[in-house]
């Protein structure tokens, strides 16, 4: 189909889901099976920042920003970015959404991105090249498939489907 595929991961909503089924790391296995899929991890993981940064950092996908803008910053250092890949990171907030009782301006989030000491080829990635990236892929690397056949994919021969 050749569409990306995003996955929301390390939700903070504990009660609409078991934690055990949001995290990131349930991903590789897709990644790994599907190698030319276009897959993006949302929030940076949410509550699963470093098992979400393993599972990109090994694999072809992305994540994307989202914690309050407080704590951008300290999950998403420069040391992360470059250990990651630059190209793997896209800008994105679930704004308006309420933290601390308090709704950030979209603002907040840019600046906060903006602050963070990469070089401007870097942020033009994180704010707009990676996305468009994302979206267009490769339109030869394409691959369809339907969820019956990607879910007996994913079993594969011995494991229960």
């Amino acid at each position: 189909m050749n569409v990306p595929i995003v996955f929301h991961v390390g939700t903070p909503f504990g009660c609409l889901c078991r934690l055990e089924h949001a995290s990131p790391l349930l991903l590789d296995e897709v990644a790994v099976t599907f190698p030319k899929l276009r897959l993006l991890i949302t929030h940076l993981g949410t509550l699963w920042h470093n098992e979400s940064f393993w599972v990109v950092e090994k694999n072809r996908m992305s994540t994307s920003t989202r914690p309050p803008p407080t704590e951008i910053k300290t999950i998403l250092t420069p040391d992360i970015i470059t250990r990651i890949g630059p190209d793997k990171i896209i800008f994105g907030t679930d704004s308006p959404m309420p933290y601390a009782g308090k709704v950030p301006r979209m603002k907040e989030f840019v600046d906060v991105v903006k602050s963070i000491e990469v070089g401007a080829d870097v942020l033009a990635d994180i704010f707009h090249n990676n996305f468009l990236r994302l979206l267009e892929g490769d339109a030869a690397a394409g691959q369809t498939i339907n969820a019956k056949d990607m879910l007996a994919r994913l079993a594969g021969p011995g494991r229960p489907g």
